[in-house]
């Protein structure tokens, strides 16, 4: 399973995939461009990141 966190760069959005971390859930996150992510979430190989707008993302 894998699972799509939108907005993970915000205060509720880190907490939550802390949470699926934690959980040892594979990860995907959509941030922008300009977002700042902390090293644990950044570094964790059960996290996948991409960035971008909701609106550009294919079908």
């Amino acid at each position: 399973m894998r699972v799509l966190v939108l907005g993970a760069s915000g205060a509720t959005g880190t907490h939550v995939v802390r949470q699926l971390i934690k959980r040892q859930v594979n990860t995907r996150i959509l941030i922008r461009e300009s977002a700042v992510l902390s090293e644990d979430i950044k570094e964790n190989l059960l996290v996948e990141i991409m960035k971008g707008n909701i609106n550009e993302l294919r079908r």
